[in-house]
């Protein structure tokens, strides 16, 4: 637009910018406005908008309206939705926890990751003469996908790069597998759980990962939702790693760790502490134990020996090294193969097979409930009974009638509680006993003050046994070599 000049009353000239963000009047020196009211008129007569009263002098030129710039637009950004900080948690106004410092950032699948927020598009403006200023909108977020793209978004993501290719735009976040960028919805979502990365403009996700450290003051607690974590170091005291997936630690536990796997574990160095707390969803594979206790849902190969370990053991338990099983408590719900159970200088051993102990917990905290409820009711009995002596005596207000009719429903409650209870205790006992057809195989010898336990039976050994077996024969534990 060029400088507009349009001749006004009295001789003035009205002058605007190129850019019809200014409009003024050429003042020569000495010239003074008394009433700019008549002039005013004339200009809003021309059209001229936004006019300023009172009119600006500046330098000769008395400015009488100044347009409205347009407002850019903002451009495109990525927010991220997962806390990529690391340092350690605040748990409390004054106290923060030292081994929760988030060094690796993992997130289970279908975790959104990322939103990625549009350019807006500004807001226009007006020159002196009302007409419009275009903004200047704002820089779209570019997203190059390295994974497979779903077949939904596959035309969607090929657009995108093409457009990336035509304008040679270097992209903001590149995603690598494990990743999806849903662009409808403007999020980046993981695809599979497992670790985050974000280095630069890249962003990876690694369901299967390798520490090749310690856990320790420098990783922090590990928390991994991915297919299966192997760490090449150890775990040190006090310190936590938790695998929806598998877990493969090639080195050894420290006392207070605790190490929880939804899927298969693998330890292949020293567990040893009273503090340590070892759980397996499947099958898990160990090779020496000391004063752990240990949880495994499937089968569990110990390839050294257990040393004084509580154990509970879901599935076939094998301790094939020379030492077996000194001291602690072992229940398994299958079968058992073990070289040497006990040891010379006599340690009371407890080993029990075809026995649900997590079932024998529950029916023992059943069995303390309905004591409880047992006594409580006795005395709601003994209440209830005074309390009828006094109604029929004419000695209890309306309001102490009442109150012993609430008292009677929440006896009526509490024996209904007693009879599920027993209902349950019942059910649950047919499952403890899983003997039938379970048996210890012996491969070396068990030595005496060793309790073999089968089912619900047991035996106390007072001499060596093996090899052999340890098997039922009726109600009784019998040994066959």
């Amino acid at each position: 637009m060029g400088q507009t000049v349009l001749e006004l009353e009295g001789g003035y000239q009205l002058k605007t910018s190129p850019d019809g963000m200014e409009a003024w009047i050429e003042v020569p020196p000495g010239t003074t406005f008394k009433d700019f009211s008549r002039l005013k008129e004339q200009l809003e007569s021309l059209g001229l908008q936004n006019l300023l009263d009172p009119p600006i002098l500046e330098e000769g030129r008395l400015i009488v309206a100044r347009g409205k710039p347009p407002q850019d637009g903002e451009d495109g950004r990525i927010e991220f939705l997962v806390d990529f900080s690391q340092g350690p948690r605040e748990i409390s106004p004054h106290r923060v926890d030292w081994r929760e410092v988030n060094a690796l950032v993992s997130v289970p699948a279908g975790t959104p990751v990322a939103r990625v927020l549009p350019p807006s598009p500004g807001i226009p403006g007006l020159t002196v003469w009302g007409e419009p200023v275009p903004p200047k909108p704002g820089k779209k977020v570019h997203i190059k996908i390295e994974s497979r793209a779903e077949d939904k978004d596959i035309e969607a993501i090929e657009k995108e790069l093409r457009e990336l290719e035509q304008e040679k735009v270097r992209a903001d976040l590149i995603l690598g597998p494990g990743l999806k960028y849903e662009i409808k919805e403007g999020l980046i979502v993981a695809r599979e759980g497992g670790f985050l990365e974000l280095k630069e403009r890249r962003l990876r996700l690694y369901s299967v990962y390798t520490l090749e450290g310690d856990v320790d003051w420098n990783t922090g607690n590990i928390y991994f939702h991915g297919k299966k974590l192997t760490i090449n170091g150890s775990v040190k005291r006090g310190f936590k790693v938790e695998s929806q997936g598998d877990l493969e630690i090639k080195g050894d536990i420290e006392d207070g760790a605790a190490i929880r796997a939804e899927g298969a574990l693998f330890i292949f160095g020293i567990i040893k502490g009273e503090r340590i707390e070892i759980f397996a969803g499947r099958e898990a594979i160990l090779n020496i134990v000391e004063y752990a206790t240990l949880k495994v849902k499937g089968n569990l190969n110990v390839t050294g020996y257990l040393l004084q370990v509580r154990a509970i053991v879901g599935g076939m338990l094998s301790v094939i090294g020379e030492k077996g099983i000194i001291g602690g408590e072992i229940y398994t719900e299958g079968s058992a193969t073990v070289s040497v159970v006990g040891s010379s200088a006599f340690v009371r051993t407890l080993i029990k097979v075809g026995y649900s102990y997590e079932v024998a917990e529950e029916v023992e905290r059943l069995e303390k409930e309905f004591s409880k409820l047992d006594e409580a009711t006795d005395k709601l009995k003994d209440l209830l009974v005074k309390g009828i002596r006094l109604a029929k005596a004419g000695k209890l207000s309306p309001e102490k009638k009442e109150m012993l009719k609430q008292l009677h429903a929440f006896l009526k409650k509490k024996i209904i509680e007693m009879a599920d209870i027993k209902e349950k205790i019942k059910s649950l006992e047919e499952h403890i006993d899983k003997g039938e057809y379970a048996i210890l195989q012996i491969t070396v010898k068990a030595y005496p003050n060793v309790i073999v336990g089968i089912g619900k039976y047991s035996m106390l050994l007072k001499k060596e046994h093996g090899p052999g077996i340890f098997c039922l024969q009726g109600k009784k534990i019998v040994f066959r070599g």
